[in-house]
This record gives structure tokens, sequence and C-alpha cells, in this order.
């Protein structure tokens, strides 16, 4: 199964960010029902030996809890330090840094990055920092169009993730990838994202988030929206794109002073 390929619906981001909606709800004792939307990639096996946890006694609950209002939570469950967690974790071995850059976006352009700046980032990291990777889907391999010792065209989620796991920076853009690196509780992590006000833009269904309030037993907080991942802020840094592009130098000095 080519997880990034054959499954473009899969939402690795949202399974994430379900760990810690369960866990806060777990914690106010407020029962509901979470089924899995995607067979192939779900918060229960996602992760080799169900690492991700606080799902799996959940099921079979009422109400439902629709995964299109999670990013309305993330705001307030920060608040509350109430965070994504898997049972994996960080663990610096192998790379200095691992750049998992979106190319070609399916589901939402504003993410990518385009061609010159993946590779004007790509070259200054491994020039100054060898010992490093970055991690393309493997079906992307043709837009890039270069080989190299450094560059990973992998269709294999599990080997993506063991990359950020080793690394001591890790650089992403708004996918599901840097959702794992905050949930495995990475401390250096560089992310490039659209702006986040302009992405509130597509904040809506402002009924549907009234209704879930009610049914989960809370006050009608959920007005903010980040897709930024929910973990402790102390662990990465943003920097927003425009025009799906970056200056390569900020990214540079980012790793710098993280390393």
């Amino acid at each position: 199964m080519n997880y990034y390929y054959d499954n473009t619906e899969n939402r690795i981001g949202d399974e994430i960010m379900m760990t810690a909606v369960v866990k806060y709800f777990s914690m106010k004792n407020i029962k509901f029902y979470y089924k899995d939307f995607n067979q192939y990639l779900s918060s229960i096996n996602l992760f080799n030996e169900n690492s991700v946890v606080f799902t799996a006694d959940n099921f079979y609950k009422l109400p439902t809890f629709d995964p299109i209002n999670l990013w309305f939570w993330c705001v307030f469950l920060k608040s509350k330090k109430i965070y994504t967690e898997v049972k994996q974790k960080h663990e610096y071995k192998k790379h200095d840094v691992v750049f998992v850059p979106i190319l070609d976006c399916l589901y939402h352009k504003l993410r990518e990055l385009n061609k010159d700046t993946t590779l004007e980032i790509f070259y200054k990291i491994i020039t100054k920092y060898p010992n490093s990777k970055m991690i393309l889907d493997k079906h992307k391999k043709d837009i890039l169009g270069i080989e190299h010792p450094a560059i990973i065209y992998s269709d294999n989620i599990y080997e993506t993730f063991d990359y950020i796991k080793n690394s001591r920076v890790y650089i992403g853009c708004d996918t599901g990838t840097s959702h794992y690196a905050g949930a495995i509780k990475h401390p250096n992590m560089i992310l490039i994202y659209p702006d986040e006000l302009y992405m509130q833009g597509i904040k809506k269904n402002t009924g549907e988030k009234e209704i879930m309030s009610e049914i989960f037993q809370e006050p009608f907080y959920l007005y903010d929206y980040s897709a930024v991942p929910c973990c402790d802020p102390n662990q990465y840094k943003v920097f927003n794109l425009e025009n799906n592009s970056i200056d390569s130098d900020l990214i540079l000095y980012a790793i710098q002073k993280s390393i």
C-alpha cells in the first residue's frame, strides 16, 4: 500500500490531532464515538504496535466527533498544555537536519514550496550540514528532477517517520509529518506554514461548532483556528510562506540557532 499516492484522502495530521482531543475528553469524562474515517490510516493502526495512544478505549461511544472540527480545538488545548502524543519519542542519533517539503500539494496549494525555493534551502543545508537528508514522496521525483545522495524518495511513511525521529533539526510544512514531529516531542522544529491569519479565512460551519460545543459540554470558545502542531510552543519556530516561497537564509539562521 502506497500511503502517499494511492490514498490521497489520508489525513495523518488529523489522526494525530485526535490524540490530544481524546485525551482532553477522557479527562473531562466526556463520552463520544470516534470512527476511523480512513481504514488505511487511523489513530489505532497508523503506527506500528499501536503507538498512537488514548483512542482505543473511546470507540462505541456517542456522540460522534467530526474530524473537520479538529483544528478549532488546537489553540484551546495548547493553552491547557494538552498535547498530541504517540509512544515513539524523539531520539537524535543519525541526521543533523531532516527537511520534508511539500511539492505539488494535491490538497491545498497554499501549503507547498515551489521547486526553486526547495532546492535553494536543500543545497544550503547540505553544504553547511552534510549529515542531513531531504525526504520527498517517491512519485514527486519527476517534479524535482534531480538525484542526490542526500535526497530520499520514499513511499513508506514509516521510513519518513524514522528519519524525523532520528534528526537533530526537523524542517517541515503544513502537513502530517510536522504533526508527527510535534507528537514525538521533537525539540527543534522549523515550520514553513501559510500565514495563519490568512488561513483563518477557511473558518466556517459556525452553527456546527455551536452544536459541537453544546454536545461536548464546553463553552463556545472554539473561535481560533490553528493548523500548527498541538505541542509545546517551545518545540517549534514558524516561518510564513509568501507566494509559495521563503527566504532560505531565514531557514539557515534558524537551523544555526537550533544546533
